[in-house]
């Protein structure tokens, strides 16, 4: 009797088809171009971001910022469990450097705490410079991403060791500007919708926030300090950001032109962030430079071009910041200058031999 071998070659052709079908649906399902499982877009990363980071720690307008230690508090911690990152040139680090620093250039910075070292193993992790404005930048970033046990050396190695005080901030300390003070209260901008252009490409804020990190430490990020010279050549080509209270900004004047923002409340999606242009640079200056430093870290990151002036008001009005209605850690002076130990003989000498463990009470 002749077999009948169609049944069976059905049940094969049914079973290639539902084999086809199947591999067809794996493969869409894990191709992230499938309509189903699209990767939303973020259509506004400045925004997200902002939101993000306001959700997560909000550093701009928390109660640790700008998160600064003195030579002092340092040098009572050698010997814990700290970290020292000099991010200063090879060159200045081999000139003298505080016992145990290592010494990073900032574009390593973010893989080096990801790779090399257990961040959260450390009681405090301390970013050192020449005047602090750096170390407080790369604070600012570092804190942005989630590493709240960052610090920077407030006043840089000038407050370390007098040596290096003589050729730093002893230098640049002025009053050029005293007699040409504004003390008129300037308005700020409309508050807006307009947020700066961000295209990471990153599907997540968090991921956002890495790659803007990364961008911002890189070898090849702009200059983000602006000598006070520069600025005044142009001041009406810069948005000029006074950060400090707003009775010191009325009573004890500020540069021409210079619009009063609140420290740790303006910079805030909710206030006064929105005031913002996102078509003209913007100069923030603070007492000493190190809390607007943090700041242009903060707006950098949401893609706004903005600078901080290199030591602050100290470098065109450092008379009047000794005055009463600020506080000593406001200006530079001998409350900051101490004489501690160096490592390298290469070091420049210090005025003495003291070791005085000195405190100047206040924010920046």
């Amino acid at each position: 009797m002749k077999q009948n071998n169609t049944l069976p070659m059905l049940n094969k052709s049914l079973f290639i088809n539902v084999l086809i079908a199947f591999l067809l649906f794996v493969v869409s399902c894990s191709n992230p171009a499938s309509d189903q499982n699209k990767t939303a877009v973020i259509e506004n990363e400045s925004k997200e971001l902002a939101s993000w980071l306001e959700k997560n720690g909000n550093y701009i307008a928390s109660a640790e910022v700008p998160a600064v230690i003195s030579a002092g508090e340092l040098y009572s911690l050698l010997g814990n469990n700290i970290l020292l990152i000099d991010l200063r040139d090879a060159e200045q680090y081999a000139a003298g450097y505080i016992d145990g620093a290592i010494n990073l250039g900032t574009d390593k910075v973010i893989d080096f705490f990801k790779q090399r070292i257990d961040p959260a193993s450390f009681e405090k992790i301390i970013f050192v410079d020449n005047r602090g404005q750096l170390s407080a930048y790369v604070t600012s970033v570092m804190r942005m991403i989630g590493y709240n046990n960052v610090f920077s050396l407030r006043f840089g190695m000038s407050s370390w060791n007098a040596g290096f005080a003589a050729a730093g901030w002893d230098k640049v300390i002025g009053n050029e500007l005293t007699d040409k003070l504004d003390y008129e209260s300037h308005a700020k901008n409309p508050k807006g919708n307009v947020w700066p252009k961000l295209s990471t490409g990153a599907s997540r804020a968090s991921s956002i926030a890495l790659l803007r990190a990364q961008q911002l430490l890189s070898k090849d990020a702009p200059a983000f300090l602006m000598d006070y010279k520069d600025l005044m050549k142009n001041p009406s080509a810069y948005y000029i950001i006074n950060y400090w209270p707003e009775e010191q900004y009325l009573k004890a004047g500020h540069l021409p032109g210079a619009v009063q923002y609140t420290p740790k409340v303006s910079l805030q999606s909710n206030e006064d962030l929105l005031t913002l242009p996102v078509d003209k640079p913007i100069v923030v200056y603070c007492y000493t430079g190190q809390h607007a430093a943090n700041v242009t870290a903060w707006l950098r990151m949401l893609g706004y071009d903005a600078h901080s002036l290199i030591y602050g008001s100290n470098a065109f009005m450092h008379q009047v910041l000794t005055g009463p209605a600020f506080a000593p850690s406001h200006y530079w002076g001998e409350a900051h200058k101490h004489n501690f130990p160096l490592s390298n003989s290469a070091a420049p000498a210090a005025a003495t031999n003291t070791t005085e463990n000195k405190a100047a009470k206040g924010g920046c």
